[in-house]
């Protein structure tokens, strides 16, 4: 027995045909990727090949090597197939998807039919047993293999032969290595043998021949060292029954020595190498395989060969198994899907094809595959590597959720049942590793999407993933169940599990968003921390791709260490780019540039090198990277890693593409243009012309002549720069200068350059002309600005009159600036001598006008406008000119108002106290254009009314007053929305079923509210102004917008209510003026709108003739004659189809009340129909409205009050009765003339005159009455 299960290893990696070039072994070709900045094609190394060996080539005679004519050893020429492949190339024709997975299904199907294993495999055990070999003439060969033991090893083998034709030769420019006969060989451990015997089962299985009558024999012990190779060649049986050839290779530390098998069309690298100095391989091929063994680069192989034999007398022959029919197929469909891919046509992410065994999750792996599992995925892995498609294994569940149908099974405890009515149902995929076993990310849930499944459309079949039918799951049993049970009175839910194995398969094109998407980039990268090969497998140059995706420095610096344990440059800069280092060295670290240049030489960093040094941005970084590479160059190293002269034409090259330099640029830019032989010209012709384009600031051209001039003091300078440096930093002085934020800082700069260039005389120049031109081209001042122009005002003559009153003018208002220069000015006249003009007082004057118009017209608020006078007439006290500016600015504000807020009311009726000509002609006109809110106007109503003292004091008359606050008034009346706009609820804080009303009843019920409250405010702010006139401007608004029924109901009914309180409040009489108007037009609207013309009997009989059905059978025709009678109610007797039959005829009509009287037992039934006159019959609905009307009448007051209302329109109040009663139309009304005012007549007069309400004169006012019983005759009774 073993010691432990063999890992096996992914099949390797086959030749590309394309470029004839050997890939690395695949170790884990599931779930990994080809980043587009790895290049998966290139070969990993120079004379890097497989690990196989050849039976017969040991044995001479026996061998048959294939034969040319120009070196007697056939050389296997892939040209044939390079040529092939380039034709295919341009021979693809879009194929449709469907017919693609057709042949993949058909290709699998040949696979499984006509299984018989593979023709070549190879398996690794880190934990086989160590053999004890034991050599005639040397004793035991310890293991792993050491140099001593392998030098003792080769001097007892002889060099290998092979055979030519008849002949045996030894030539090693075809085969070179040594051998010893395997009789030469024991071994020690009693374990070896139990071992060997489970390693050559496996093998046998992996062939196809299992279960047959098979033994093994120890041929040769094979020896190759460095550069020892085999050519291409065929094994010949060396014994009876011969079929196949075993090599084991003993653990030994060696590189290279792959070994490449081709049988037909496909092809495998077999490599034992970088898999652990303790592992110990085993490599089995049929005799009829091509194989080679490839050049051993480093290192000692120590290999056994074994003959297998087959040993039964009746049983044919193993053969490798042929599928080049298999194989084309398969590799035709690849081809056509990855050119479909390319296209940008429909195609799937990926295909799952379903194996014919399921496997734990220990023995997911490609080495553990079974039987018909093995040849099909082997044979898919081959073609996947030849097409550059991406093979995984994989766990797919199936789940689905419903009722069981248990035919009565679940009541007695029978849970053997079936699937009945399907609710739910879910898929989802994890995929694995084919070689390591670990999962590749998280389980994905993926859709239900089948091939051939016409549910999805055309191009939904094309993109279906699953290699199955749709009704795949129905033929298969389920893995596990969960059953409730039966539930009493039926079958209780059931829940079915599927777990099937699977292979999954896509193009490399997809690979990074195919594991990416499932998380799979996690585990390339805890795969590649666990790394150990001396040389990259395909699995581990995939997961490189999909690792450096993630762009960070950790795994870049991951990576790039993994290329020097690869010895490999090109990954390592690979990493460099992935994160970005190319622009910024600090991401890999110097030390890790300086250990990848020892390793791979300047020869392999050198794009490296050459693109960190084109891509960093900091000019200093530049240099100092080309600098540390140069005193690297200074090591114990005979010959410098890095040659002098790419350093010297770098440091050009740096000079020669500045990036922005930053002020930390200056130093190393000056030292390198000062160290070179020619400094002057290089720097005038190349460095400056760059420093002009880049645009850099006046401080870092200044730091940089401050840098020109410190290198003076030193041996090596630049002669003559000052000239040509300030002809280009003068530009930037200019633009600076232009730029300036104030004045003071446009002077200081000027200071600052006239030091910095101060010994030379053409800058010095230059700074004097400037500065006068700045003297007469002063920017917008600021506060700083104040002690610079009072500078200039005692230093230049004119100065004041000439430039800056002038200058000032043109410019806007600042704030500070202004009032500090009023002192400071104030200030200087004070002084004896002082540089002023006698009016300059005049000229602050005149100056300030226009920048003060300009602040009004810029202000965002009155407050700021007045807030910036205020301030300045603060500094301008005593000096007349600037005050009375002052002054005009305010009266001209107070005439181009801004929208004013509350908050601005006193500030307002302050600057109105002493502006009187505006109250009484501007103020007003100007607040009704900005639509005010209500609050506004109440709140500068009140404030005029309680500072009307101080108005008066100030000049206003009494009348005056008035006037302002009549005008006030009307603007708020006529500015003011009515119906007012009624803002927006918030969320509601309860959920709407405990809403009583609709969101439509909230909202009509607050715009009602809203409006009456308006009018309320309006009357209000009226009657405070002592303007009671000015109501009828509201009473207009109201009636000129409620001239529906709706609105007079919502709104002006519940008003009248509301202005009677009012009048009260104020203690005014009902029918004070136009109040008395108001109360009379609510009264006309209320019966124009609402109560309308009584019906006549023509109008109640149409109503009546309306209820009835359209349905002529006998039954629908008596009731309808009863229902156009004049009962109200009608009990009809009849059978329940009969009732039935009438009752739907009927239940549309909301007038008629339908119920059913029980009749007893044995009795029939009634229907009830019952006229719900008092509801819907027209003269009962008006007589219902014109009691309405004459509530809201009687709302004015008792009989003398109401007189009292009417008695300015005589003859109104029996108008209105007369309608109320029907004896009238609403058209006799009249309405109220509200600018028209009227003599109001005596209203003790009046009240004594005037008949009561509602009756002739002389009567009194009706009063209301019971409702008479119920006439029993009105029921009629209708039965059969």
């Amino acid at each position: 027995m073993l010691s432990q299960t063999p890992m096996v290893v992914d099949d390797p990696a086959t030749v590309n045909p394309t470029h004839g070039e050997h890939l690395a072994p695949d170790q884990s070709t599931a779930g990994t990727a080809a980043n587009t900045n790895v290049n998966l094609e290139r070969s990993i190394g120079n004379g890097m090949a497989g690990a196989g060996e050849t039976g017969g080539a040991e044995g001479g005679q026996d061998d048959e090597p294939m034969v040319s004519e120009q070196d007697d050893v056939e050389i296997v020429d892939d040209s044939a197939l390079v040529e092939r492949e380039e034709e295919d190339g341009d021979e693809y024709e879009e194929v449709e998807m469907s017919d693609i997975k057709a042949s993949i299904k058909s290709a699998f199907k040949a696979c499984k039919s006509g299984f018989q294993g593979t023709y070549a495999t190879w398996q690794k055990y880190p934990s086989a047993p160590n053999p004890c070999m034991d050599i005639d003439g040397l004793g035991i060969i310890g293991l792993p293999l050491s140099a001593a033991e392998a030098e003792r090893l080769r001097v007892r083998c002889n060099p290998a032969a092979f055979g030519k034709g008849e002949r045996t030769v030894i030539d090693t420019s075809v085969r070179d290595t040594y051998e010893l006969d395997g009789v030469h060989v024991q071994f020690g451990n009693p374990l070896w043998d139990g071992w060997l015997g489970e390693a050559m089962s496996n093998a046998c299985e992996q062939l196809g021949v299992k279960g047959k009558q098979v033994r093994h024999e120890l041929y040769k012990l094979l020896l190759y060292e460095t550069g020892s190779h085999f050519h291409m060649h065929q094994d010949t049986e060396k014994s009876p029954g011969m079929f196949a050839t075993v090599v084991i290779v003993l653990p030994s530390y060696h590189e290279g020595g792959s070994v490449h098998v081709k049988h037909g069309r496909q092809e495998k690298t077999l490599d034992s190498s970088g898999q652990g100095i303790a592992t110990t391989s085993v490599l089995a091929w049929y005799t009829d395989v091509h194989h080679e063994v490839k050049p051993v680069t480093k290192g000692f192989r120590l290999a056994l060969a074994f003959n297998l034999m087959h040993t039964g007398a009746d049983v044919p022959m193993p053969r490798a198994p042929a599928f080049d029919d298999v194989f084309q197929k398969l590799e035709d469909a690849l081809a056509a899907w990855q050119a479909r891919d390319a296209a940008g046509e429909s195609c799937p992410e990926r295909l799952i094809h379903v194996l014919s065994h399921h496997y734990s999750q220990a023995n997911v792996s490609f080495g553990h595959l079974k039987g018909v599992d093995s040849t099909l995925v082997n044979l898919l892995r081959e073609v996947a590597e030849l097409r550059g498609f991406c093979v995984a294994l994989g766990h797919l569940n199936y789940s689905v959720c419903g009722t069981a149908d248990d035919d009565y099974g679940g009541r007695w405890g029978n849970n053997d049942v079936s699937m009945g009515e399907v609710t739910d149902s879910g898929l989802s995929l994890q995929l694995i590793s084919g070689t390591t076993g670990i999962n590749i990310g998280r389980l994905q849930d993926i859709e239900a999407h089948y091939d051939d499944d016409s549910d999805w459309g055309d191009e939904g079949s094309d993109e279906a993933e699953l290699l199955v039918d749709k009704e795949y799951w129905d033929n298969q049993r389920p893995d596990d169940k969960e059953y409730e049970g039966y539930q009493g009175n039926g079958a209780g839910g059931l829940e079915l599990f599927y777990h099937r194995t699977v292979v999954v398969f896509w193009p490399k094109s997809r690979n990074i968003s195919v594991v990416t998407s499932v998380g799979g980039r996690d585990i390339a990268i805890a795969e590649l921390k666990q790394c150990s090969s001396a040389r990259p497998t395909t699995a581990e140059l995939s997961n490189v791709s999909l690792a450096l995706t993630t762009g960070t420095p950790e795994v870049a610096c991951m990576v790039a260490d993994l290329s020097m344990q690869w010895q490999d440059p090109e990954i390592w800069h690979d990493a460099l780019k992935s994160c970005k280092g190319e622009s910024d060295i600090e991401t890999l670290g110097m030390q890790r540039v300086q250990s990848a240049l020892r390793l791979f030489n300047f020869s392999g960093m050198h794009p490296a090198l050459d693109a960190i040094v084109s891509k960093t941005m900091s000019t200093r970084k530049r240099l100092q990277f080309v600098d540390e590479l140069a005193a690297y160059n200074g090591g114990e190293a005979e010959e410098p890693l890095v040659p002098p002269a790419w350093i010297a034409e770098r440091r050009r090259y740096v000079l020669s593409s500045l990036r922005t330099p930053e002020p930390d640029d200056i130093d190393p830019i000056v030292s390198l243009v000062t160290s070179l032989p020619d400094a002057m010209g290089f720097f005038c012709d190349m460095v400056l012309p760059q420093l002009k384009a880049l645009n850099l600031s006046h401080k870092w051209w200044m730091a940089f002549t401050d840098c020109l001039r410190a290198s003076q003091a030193t041996a090596v300078s630049l002669p003559q720069w000052e000239s040509p440096v300030f002809s280009v930093a003068k530009l930037t002085y200019e633009r600076a200068l232009l730029h300036s934020p104030s004045n003071r800082a446009r002077f200081a700069l000027l200071d600052e350059l006239e030091a910095s260039w101060s010994p030379h005389l053409e800058a010095i120049a230059w700074v004097n002309e400037t500065r006068k031109w700045a003297v007469l081209n002063l920017t917008c001042p600021t506060a700083d600005d104040v002690d610079l122009i009072m500078t200039l005002v005692r230093a230049e003559e004119g100065f004041f009159s000439a430039i800056l009153c002038p200058t000032l003018q043109r410019f806007d208002y600042v704030y500070d600036f202004w009032p500090e220069l009023l002192r400071r000015l104030q200030q200087l006249s004070q002084e004896d001598d002082a540089p002023l003009p006698e009016d300059w007082v005049a000229r602050v004057a005149e100056t300030l006008r226009s920048p003060l118009t300009k602040a009004q017209v810029q202000a965002t608020s009155n407050a700021q406008v007045f807030a910036t006078l205020a301030q300045l007439a603060a500094a301008a006290q005593g000096y007349e000119a600037v005050e009375r500016v002052i002054r005009e600015q305010k009266h001209a504000a107070m005439r181009t108002l801004k929208k004013p807020s509350v908050d601005e009311t006193t500030l307002l009726l302050d600057e109105l106290k002493r502006d009187i000509a505006c109250g009484t002609t501007f103020l007003a006109p100007q607040l009704r254009v900005f639509k005010l809110e209500l609050t506004f106007w109440e709140n500068i109503v009140k404030v005029v009314r309680e500072r009307s003292d101080e108005y008066v004091q100030a000049g206003w008359s009494r009348e005056q007053l008035h006037t302002l606050l009549g005008d006030l008034v009307l603007a708020a009346a006529s500015s003011t929305t009515f119906p007012p706009k009624v803002p927006e609820d918030p969320q509601p804080s309860r959920p709407l079923y405990y809403q009583h009303t609709s969101n439509a009843q909230h909202s009509a019920q607050k715009a009602a509210t809203l409006a009456l409250d308006t009018v309320k405010r309006l009357l209000w702010l009226c009657l405070r102004a002592r303007h009671q006139e000015m109501t009828v401007y509201v009473f207009r608004k109201v009636f000129t917008t409620c001239t529906t029924a709706d609105t007079v109901r919502s709104i002006i009914v519940p008003l009248v209510p509301v202005v009677v309180s009012v009048l009260q409040s104020w203690k005014l009489a009902i029918d004070t003026r136009p109040f008395d108007e108001f109360f009379r037009e609510c009264i006309r609207s209320f019966i124009t709108s609402v109560v309308g013309k009584r019906p006549g009997a023509n109008e109640t009989a149409q109503w009546a003739r309306t209820l009835s059905s359209s349905c002529t059978c006998s039954d629908c025709t008596a009731i309808n004659f009863q229902i156009g009678s004049s009962q109200k109610k009608i009990v009809w007797k009849a059978s329940q189809s009969r009732r039935d039959h009438v009752s739907s005829q009927l239940r549309h009509l909301r007038e008629l009340k339908l119920d059913t009287e029980y009749g007893g037992r044995g009795r029939m039934s009634d229907l009830v129909i019952t006229k719900r006159v008092e509801e819907y019959e027209p003269l009962a609905l008006w007589s219902k409205r014109s009691g309405e009307g004459m509530h809201l009448l009687r709302q004015l007051g008792q009989d003398a009050s109401i007189h009292s209302v009417y008695a300015p329109a005589p003859g109104q109040l029996a108008a209105v009765l007369a309608c109320l009663q029907g004896q009238a139309v609403p058209s006799v009304l009249t309405a109220a003339a509200f600018m028209a005012p009227q003599p109001v007549s005596n209203t003790a007069t009046a009240a004594s005159a005037a008949p009561p309400l509602g009756a002739t004169p002389g009567s009194t006012v009706p009063r209301k009455r019971k409702a008479p019983p119920p006439n029993p005759e009105d029921v009629i009774e209708i039965s059969d």
